[in-house]
């Protein structure tokens, strides 16, 4: 922890022939501490190189010095050992600083406490400190940055007595005259080789994507190729971490979308000729059960889909790459150690809440699917999303055996001295509940009261092994298990390297012992039946969290997931078009979302606004206005589409008047990047001018394309009367001819009778 104390303002007037006086001292007593003390100055001007120098990114004068500690070695100290000390000076005053001195003091006892050790460290209260050391140190002008190495010889350390072993506080201080300027506090463990009964320690670490990279992830092949590549290390680095004593609970679909090839063929065969690829096994893709309807009634009746495959790799998802994370699979799997979390994290607090059992089941149904093709990792426990409550439970499901609390669940109902072993029994499940102040240090944490601090690296390490250290001094004759559990969204947001550095000092203490969930499990069984398990309160019934999903979300999912199921209807590969998006019921529900429930509900848009780009490229392309003049006709529509993919939709007129019916909808199938014309039939029963509204749909009535518009003049009166006048004509036509047919008949027979007499 870095602390700052302003430098007075004023100093006091020195002489010149004092000035004089002291420096000349000043550099007197410079040599001698060069020569005589286990010091190494290294921006002191005792060598070419000593002087301090202005840093790169040095801070602006604001009137403070800083002291950071930034090594210990080593940070686990032996009796006989000596103890070095690094760090870093800053000057952020207008003035240098010229006669100050470097002190390193050590608490004079051990620590005995989580929270006295945790207050020291944040600064919050004073303890007994023994001086060290002490050293000047040289000048160091205004906005430089300068560092510094002390050694401390074993001598100079208070530890006393080998039952004094534990964490013991470290104080570096820059002062002037007596006067602190800037200190700065961490932690070193004194060992004193002391046996003990080794605290069994299990940590879980979530493996699990971050509110950013799930929607980094939903947006398939237009997600940036080195964001993925960035999300994918971090997933491989997490997996490296599997080892004895660590847990890693796995969020399927987050591997899925990663790409998680099991088997890569070999480049060549035998013979050396390039080797025929053999797929590799897939999750398989059936259908979880669907879902029961939401506590808030769905606008539409349908259940949201389940999609095939659920989850596209992300961009990038090599052979090479899929390989290398499933390797990395593999081997966290080896460890026994791999917990495979329901489809997409689900958040199965808030569904037991939401009387969603169904949902629940085909997550975990989902996940189950998942460990057959990876063939690794058990979903037989369960990672809380929320406080645990009585209905959680009841709506795992019963393979699931082990469940995985929050810190501060089921506390204990009992006075005790000691810190109790995590584990329990509820309901005939093993019950882990991790220690809250060593799971947030191992997130780099340090929380006091309300406030939380972010711990740079040496201090958090140093919080950790002091930690334990002082439980496993509670009962130092009787090892008990103690968990250790990462909250998502820091494990999200830790770096791997970082992180495991934390566990090894976590689990590389000769006062910790690594436990495997298996026989942590055992453990608790075995406490079980003898009776041995401290009490603890009952679960409560039901506790609701402002941050978790809603009947209103859930809802939103669902109108969210049939509509674009009803637009995938329409196209030859909707997959290719739409997921993940119409995994959207999956993806809102999972647990990430808690920390960010505005993300939530923008997640859920944008999986909708998926489908838009399909509506946006089907479009109807009318003619200008059409004349309509006869009482049926067939009516040439254009209808173009600028999707990759063929898509067969149901053309729909809707006419502004009844002057114009339509007898039905005419379905057409339109090319990729083509168009088509389509004739549908139309009855004129009246003339005048008539709007055709033209849509397209799925065949539920969805509708997939953008509507458009047309104008059509009805004159059907004109067929009639044109009949008439032709049929007119024609009777006129065929009477006349008649007529003088006739004439022409009686003209002859009386020529003929006139020729007879």
């Amino acid at each position: 922890m870095r602390n700052e104390v302003l430098i007075p303002a004023l100093r006091r007037h020195r002489s010149a022939v004092r000035a004089r006086a002291l420096s000349g001292i000043a550099a007197i007593i410079g040599c001698l501490v060069l020569v005589l003390a286990p010091v190494a100055l290294l921006p002191a001007p005792l060598g070419p190189t000593a002087a301090a120098l202005p840093a790169a990114d040095a801070p602006p004068a604001d009137g403070r010095v800083s002291v950071s500690v930034d090594s210990l070695a080593p940070e686990v100290l032996a009796s006989d050992q000596d103890l070095q000390v690094s760090g870093t000076i800053v000057n952020g005053t207008d003035e240098p600083l010229e006669s100050a001195d470097l002190v390193v003091q050590v608490q004079r006892s051990t620590e005995i406490t989580l929270n006295g050790l945790e207050s020291w460290l944040a600064d919050e209260r004073d303890a007994q400190l023994s001086t060290a050391i002490t050293t000047g140190l040289s000048a160091i002008e205004p906005g430089a940055t300068a560092t510094f190495a002390v050694t401390v010889p074993a001598k100079n350390l208070p530890l006393g007595g080998s039952a004094e072993w534990g964490p013991r506080g470290v104080q570096v201080s820059v002062t002037e005259n007596g006067q602190s300027l800037a200190r700065d506090r961490t932690i070193v463990v004194w060992d004193a080789g002391v046996a003990v009964d080794p605290t069994r320690v299990t940590v879980v670490v979530p493996v699990v994507a971050s509110p950013t990279e799930m929607n980094l992830l939903a947006q398939g092949d237009e997600a940036d190729p080195t964001a993925v590549e960035a999300l994918r290390a971090r997933v491989e680095g997490l997996l490296s971490l599997a080892r004895p004593g660590v847990v890693l609970a796995v969020d399927p679909a987050l591997m899925t979308a990663l790409g998680t090839e099991q088997d890569r063929p070999s480049p060549k065969d035998a013979n050396g000729a390039e080797a025929t690829p053999t797929p590799a096994p897939a999750p398989t893709t059936e259908p979880a059960p669907a879902p029961t309807p939401p506590t808030e009634p769905a606008p539409t009746t349908e259940p949201a889909p389940t999609p095939t495959p659920t989850t596209a790799p992300a961009p990038g998802s090599s052979p090479d790459t899929a390989h290398t994370l499933a390797e990395a699979l593999k081997g966290a799997g080896r460890t026994g150690n791999l917990v495979v979390l329901p489809w997409a994290d689900a958040d199965v607090s808030a569904l037991a809440h939401l009387g969603e059992g169904d949902l629940t089941a085909g997550a975990f149904t989902r996940a189950d699917e998942t460990v057959a093709a990876w063939k690794t990792g058990s979903t037989a426990t369960a990672l809380t999303s929320g406080p645990l409550d009585a209905e959680t439970l009841a709506l795992l499901p019963q393979t699931v055996s082990t469940v995985i609390a929050r810190p501060g669940d089921l506390p204990v109902a009992e006075d005790l001295t000691y810190a109790p072993a995590g584990i329990t029994t509820v309901d005939d499940r093993v019950v882990l509940v991790p220690e809250a102040s060593v799971s947030e240090a191992a997130a780099g944490i340090l929380s006091t009261g309300s406030d939380s601090t972010a711990l740079c690296a040496l201090d958090a390490r140093g919080l950790l092994r002091g930690q334990l250290a002082i439980l496993t001094r509670q009962t130092p004759y009787r090892g008990r298990d103690i968990v250790v559990a990462l909250d998502r969204a820091d494990a999200a947001a830790a770096d791997p390297a970082e992180l495991g550095a934390r566990l090894e000092a976590i689990l590389a203490s000769s006062w910790t012992q690594g436990r495997d969930l298996g026989a942590v499990v055992a453990d608790a069984r075995e406490q079980q039946s003898a009776g041995e398990q401290v009490q603890r309160d009952e679960l409560p019934e039901q506790v609701l969290d402002d941050a978790e999903p809603s009947g209103a979300d859930l809802n939103a999912a669902f109108q969210a997931a049939n509509h674009l199921k009803s637009i995938g209807s329409v196209l030859a590969d909707p997959q290719a078009l739409l997921s993940p998006a119409t995994d959207v019921v999956a993806t809102s529900l999972s647990t990430l979302w808690r920390t960010d429930p505005r993300g939530r509900t923008a997640h859920i848009a944008r999986a909708r606004a998926a489908g838009d780009v399909v509506v946006q490229s089907l479009t109807a392309a009318p003619s200008s206005t059409i004349n309509v003049i006869s009482a049926t006709a067939d009516l040439p529509l254009r209808i173009v589409s600028g999707l990759d993919q063929a898509a067969t939709v149901r053309v729909h007129l809707v006419p502004s008047s009844t002057r114009l019916q339509i007898d039905h909808d005419v379905t057409v199938t339109v090319p990729a990047q083509g168009q088509t014309t389509v004739l549908v039939p139309i009855k004129a029963v009246g003339s005048g001018d008539v709007d055709l509204s033209i849509e397209l749909l799925a065949a539920d009535g969805t509708a997939v394309g953008t509507p458009m518009t047309m104008r059509t003049r009805v004159r059907a009166s004109w067929e009639t009367v044109g009949t008439r006048v032709a049929a007119g004509l024609l009777v006129a036509l065929l009477a006349g001819g008649i007529t003088r047919t006739v004439r022409r008949g009686r003209r002859q027979d009386k020529q003929d009778r006139r020729a007879a007499a």
